[in-house]
């Protein structure tokens, strides 16, 4: 029997790559068709897609998505399946799609997936986010709290071996994933990459010179009017010091960096 391939790309900037049976499925998410992929969608949102393409498919093969609320607080259990939806292919197509409609009373904020089979065979799954409302300034900070200095020092650790990787590595793919939503956004591996560009010819292995060594915070931690949690101190390395200040946004319960300043000082 000949192999057959199912193929998608679509140049995305986050997408998934699996096999169903015979068949090969790369997918992402976007909020219409030609739009630009992302993963996180706002509450509001009309109607969010899958989008796909095909190479090496038959007429009259199948394609099915199954769209599940795998987290959404205490309005689904966990795991509920939404809806499905299956399409019969014609043969090839470059611009297969998959959406659903946003409920009457707007998307629940939480963890959601589509799982895509073809031929009744497991092909891919993405997976989404739908953002709740924004917080107001003052909302923010009366339901943020700073953490206790163990975190913050396991959050500064956590962040600056991730970013010296980076400039080990000249390349910032991993530190990027790690960061907020809402700097990654703003910013790409790249533009990472060129920011940072000045440590690349320091020689200095950050990971390995604050192992071991605990963070002195010289600022008491805060989080401002717009809810981010900023985090001044130093590491009492030798012979110069690694002075930091890192910024934190809050998102799905946990504290992810949004920024971070390094400098070696003596």
């Amino acid at each position: 029997m000949t192999r057959r391939t199912l193929l998608l790309f679509l140049g995305a900037l986050i997408s998934t790559t699996a096999c169903g049976g015979d068949v090969k499925v790369k997918a992402v998410m976007a909020s219409g068709p030609g739009e630009e992929p992302r993963t996180t969608f706002s509450a509001d949102t009309p109607k969010v897609f899958v989008l796909f393409k095909t190479k090496g498919a038959e007429e009259g093969d199948k394609i099915r998505a199954v769209w599940i609320a795998e987290d959404v607080g205490e309005v689904a259990r966990t795991n509920t399946k939404i809806d499905e939806k299956t399409l019969t292919l014609e043969g090839d197509t470059n611009d297969g799609t998959f959406s659903l409609s946003k409920p009457n009373t707007g998307w629940p904020p939480g963890k959601y997936r589509v799982e895509i089979d073809v031929n009744d065979e497991v092909a891919t799954t993405v997976k989404f986010a739908i953002e709740g409302p924004r917080k107001t300034e003052k909302e923010a900070k009366e339901t943020s709290s700073i953490p206790e200095e163990a975190q913050l020092k396991s959050l500064a650790e956590k962040a600056i071996v991730s970013f010296g990787e980076g400039v080990k590595e000249k390349d910032f793919s991993q530190f990027y994933a790690g960061i907020a939503n809402a700097w990654q956004k703003q910013t790409s591996p790249k533009k990472l990459a060129a920011a940072f560009e000045d440590f690349f010819d320091k020689d200095i292995d950050l990971p390995a010179a604050i192992k071991g060594l605990d963070p002195i915070f010289n600022h008491p931690a805060e989080i401002n009017d717009e809810g981010v949690l900023v985090s001044k101190g130093y590491y009492p390395t030798k012979p110069n010091r690694v002075v930091f200040q890192l910024k934190y946004l809050e998102e799905e319960g946990d504290w992810k960096l949004a920024g971070i300043d390094i400098k070696l000082k003596e």
